[in-house]
């Protein structure tokens, strides 16, 4: 089985995928939930919980980044409410979200994603 999980690419797609919740995670990986924390602790040298909350709170910088409000990249990272997210973004990151904010007046460049989805279209 750790094999199956050394093999794993981007930990941070499957991350997004379980919503961000360790059990879940090990459900998608194939695996115990005792097993996928006896090898977050081997590999990240943390537990899935608090790894899965840096990825999630390294996804709301770059959603704040290219222009998402504190409250649409708290939705988007399926944190439970904003304030939750500001409070633990600032505890894992050092600084509040908006601190990653384009400066005012910067129109930050749209992905792919943005562009279809402004356009009406479903991804």
């Amino acid at each position: 089985m750790a094999r199956r999980l050394l093999s794993i690419g981007n930990w941070e797609v499957l991350a997004k995928q379980s919503g961000y919740q360790p059990a879940r995670l090990a459900v998608l990986c194939g695996v115990s939930l005792g097993y996928l924390e006896r090898f977050f602790k081997e590999q990240f040298h943390k537990t899935p919980g608090r790894r899965l909350r840096e990825w999630q709170c390294r996804l709301v910088g770059e959603l704040v980044a290219r222009g998402y409000s504190t409250k649409a990249a708290a939705a988007e990272s399926k944190f439970s409410n904003p304030r939750h997210c500001c409070r633990e973004f600032k505890r894992i990151m050092g600084a509040s979200p908006q601190t990653f904010a384009p400066p005012v007046g910067v129109v930050p460049k749209r992905s792919f994603l943005d562009n279809n989805v402004a356009n009406g279209y479903s991804i």
